[in-house]
């Protein structure tokens, strides 16, 4: 079987569905990932082999300017404190405008998507929902088309997305139209199944034809440092992580890690930060309990701590939750905010308002993080559900039942 992955441009997009394609490997069957030049390199660090494709539209450029325009016209990141106070029109021209961006890719790929599909003789396409032209690809090449997510389900239930249970009669012009240019039909649904590493307890209802499977964390290559196997253990370790994209995104402004490393100093435990080289390269002196630590993925570090604060990721949030670690929250995105909520209703963490949120309040966090066993049994709860799903390996014979 010739699996094609058609994944988002976004490497968090990307990293929780790599091990399901290293499943399809191991079973013995092809695959290639469908990728814009940005993801190349995570691609092939992950030991599959990308299809470059859609060189002529830079969305995190798109995105970013986006983003300037909203500051400049708010005066502030759009975080989901400053949507919340927005007029419902404005509110869904902003989404408009980022359903726009996922246009642009569809628009820039489709061409070459179709062409390597029809080449490569693929037999299924496992897409990201975002990626808009997995669906038209599909459509009109008449292979199936399986979803996989990298969130709790917010794209139907928060935003409206197309080919996501959105009514055609809402789909954006522009997209009709792409449609129609290759005689497929647009619909509210077009995927077989939707795999979903998310587990119950932090899903959102209401997937049609959910394949529930195993998060196995896969957080990019990386070296085991120095400070997890020659030093002694610390008697608590908290991790302070802020993603990959979220300071691009919300600006300096919304980068919060000063905040929590004043919270946490004078505190008993080490405290871990695994940040991107730039967001490290923003703090100055650090407190004498505060360690950096460069190019150690979570999945590797986080197994070593007893708490994490974070700013909400899809990836950070399950590889935690794998990991049985008790989580603190500062999610500025609405699409974070939700990660947050559903894990505190999961009583597995805490959902921090950011607007709300000094450094008192970060180390009264830290502590019910070490120290809640209510918390804390969550957490493990949390755990024990995913280790129960299936795991990737055992959803491959999913993917070859539709073909």
């Amino acid at each position: 079987m010739r699996v094609l992955f058609a994944p988002h441009t976004s490497p968090s997009h990307y990293l929780p569905v790599a091990p399901l394609a290293q499943a399809c490997r191991a079973a013995g069957h092809e695959v290639r990932v469908a990728v814009q030049p940005p993801l190349v390199d995570v691609v092939q660090k992950s030991g599959h082999v990308p299809v470059t494709m859609g060189a002529g539209y830079d969305h995190e450029t798109d995105l970013a300017a986006l983003l300037r325009d909203d500051m400049r016209t708010y005066g502030r990141p759009l975080t989901a404190d400053l949507m919340a106070t927005l007029a419902p029109e404005a509110r869904e021209g902003i989404r408009n405008r980022m359903r726009d961006c996922q246009i642009r890719i569809a628009e820039a790929v489709i061409e070459e998507l179709l062409r390597f599909t029809r080449t490569w003789r693929a037999d299924i396409v496992v897409a990201d929902p975002m990626m808009l032209a997995a669906p038209l690809a599909a459509e009109v090449t008449g292979i199936p088309l399986v979803h996989y997510t990298w969130a709790p389900d917010y794209l139907r239930h928060q935003v409206g997305f197309p080919g996501v249970g959105m009514p055609v009669d809402r789909w954006p012009e522009t997209l009709v139209r792409l449609f129609a240019r290759f005689g497929a039909q647009p619909r509210p649904e077009y995927a077989g199944c939707t795999l979903d590493p998310w587990p119950d307890s932090l899903q959102l209802p209401g997937m049609p034809n959910r394949v529930p499977y195993r998060y196995v964390p896969y957080n990019g290559p990386g070296t085991v440092p120095d400070l997890l196997w020659r030093e002694p253990r610390p008697r608590r370790r908290i991790c302070v992580t802020w993603g990959t994209v979220a300071t691009r995104r919300t600006g300096p402004e919304g980068f919060l890690v000063p905040r929590v490393i004043e919270g946490l100093a004078g505190s008993d435990a080490e405290i871990v930060l695994a940040l991107a080289p730039d967001d490290a390269d923003r703090l100055g002196t650090l407190p004498h309990n505060v360690r950096v630590t460069s190019g150690t993925p979570l999945h590797v570090l986080l197994p070593e701590c007893d708490a994490i604060i974070h700013q909400g990721g899809g990836g950070t949030t399950l590889t935690a939750a794998a990991c049985g670690v008790p989580q603190a929250v500062l999610a500025l995105a609405a699409d974070l905010r939700l990660n947050a909520t559903q894990l505190a209703k999961a009583g597995a963490g805490l959902a921090l308002e950011p607007g709300r949120t000094g450094p008192a309040d970060i180390r009264a966090a830290a502590d019910a993080l070490l120290e809640d066993r209510d918390l804390r049994a969550a957490a493990t709860r949390l755990q024990e559900e995913i280790r129960a799903q299936p795991s990737p390996a055992r959803i491959v014979p999913v993917l070859e039942g539709k073909v």
